[in-house]
């Protein structure tokens, strides 16, 4: 399925979820507990991990191991994901560096971050050019090992670890990021659109749990690799009250071979790709299903294979994915939900962009 992005004026969003649960009023509370905050003259910073060197992205500043950080604090982000849900909550003007891939790999964003530049490589990174631009915040994954860390730490630089990519995690991480930049009411309204679509998908599992989970088969972006327990893939299907089958492997990602997927014989296989000139989700199916002895596979003979957008279905945009994926796999209980509309509310408050967006095959 492919959305179009369409150029809106960015709106106040006014979401109505479909009735409102547990994990909505949970998100409405942290929002009152931050504009609160906000109001009294504080601003949320997370508490530095124990021996990490780094801050966790939980906390509030009346506990201890805060400092106070700037309203608009010059940021670099050391992932693409970060920087993409900077812009999402409006603070794409604050971000003033940026690993080179996201030039390469997401030249779509480089419109939202008027003030960024070039820092070199996301593992080895130019301290140099990082000190020089004096950010107050440097923002990376947690799995993460960036080497110059220690530099600029010494130099008084915070440093925070988020995952950008878990839609279970973003509305957390978003109220965070909001209060850091200033743009609480952004970061509230990119929130509440996000957890009214779990919100969704978990009002019609939750209640009825399949009484037989499907086995899921979920690929990383290379061939055979799948991925392993505890990661943003494994989370997603077990949200979708999924099997992960290599859930059983101890490394996030792991290589497997075809005799191990043969011996497997999942309900469902699921590819992650990123496209450009030449890789289309269209052409990456086909060469999936064309594998040596993959004919006889249940999920090949029961169509029930799929090519998903890691830009999607891995960023920003996680929750999205999560519904569209919860369509494939239960199409029955998500009969009425049409997927696309939520991308495009989404492009029209939080993106800006106009390129077409291919999200699952088929």
């Amino acid at each position: 399925m492919t959305v179009r992005r369409q150029v809106r004026k960015r709106r106040g969003l006014i979401v109505r979820p479909e009735h409102p649960g547990r994990h909505t009023i949970l998100v409405h509370v942290i929002m009152i507990l931050i504009v609160t905050c906000a109001s009294a003259g504080c601003l949320l910073v997370a508490q530095q991990s124990a021996g990490s060197g780094r801050d966790s992205p939980t906390g509030f500043p009346d506990q201890p191991g805060h400092a106070e950080v700037s309203g608009h604090p010059r940021i670099v982000c050391l992932t693409s994901d970060a920087a993409e849900l900077l812009v999402a909550i409006g603070a794409g003007e604050d971000v003033i560096g940026v690993p080179e891939t996201l030039q390469t790999h997401h030249p779509r964003l480089l419109s939202r971050l008027p003030n960024a530049r070039s820092v070199g490589s996301a593992k080895t990174p130019d301290v140099e050019t990082i000190l020089a631009l004096s950010p107050d915040l440097i923002i990376l994954s947690e799995a993460m090992q960036p080497s110059g860390e220690e530099k600029w730490r010494a130099a008084g630089i915070r440093t925070f670890a988020f995952e950008c990519h878990r839609a279970q995690d973003l509305s957390g991480i978003a109220l965070t990021l909001g209060n850091l930049t200033s743009h609480e009411k952004e970061a509230g309204d990119y929130a509440a659109f996000t957890q009214n679509l779990l919100d969704i998908i978990r009002r019609r599992l939750d209640s009825n749990p399949p009484a037989n989970p499907l086995r899921v088969y979920m690929e990383s972006y290379t061939d055979y690799f799948v991925y392993g327990r505890d990661t943003g893939a494994d989370d997603l299907l077990r949200f979708l009250h999924c099997i992960n089958v290599g859930a059983n492997q101890s490394l996030s990602s792991i290589r497997v071979s075809t005799e191990w997927v043969l011996a497997e014989n999942p309900d469902i296989i699921i590819k992650t790709t990123t496209l450009n000139s030449n890789r289309t989700l269209q052409s990456e199916y086909h060469r999936l299903i064309s594998r040596d002895g993959f004919s006889s596979l249940r999920a090949i003979r029961m169509n029930r294979t799929y090519i998903i957008n890691g830009d999607v279905f891995f960023s920003p945009h996680a929750a999205e994915g999560a519904l569209y994926l919860a369509k494939k796999i239960y199409p029955d209980r998500f009969r009425d939900i049409d997927a696309s509309k939520f991308t495009r509310n989404y492009l029209q408050l939080f993106s800006g962009e106009t390129d077409d967006v291919p999200v699952i095959f088929p």
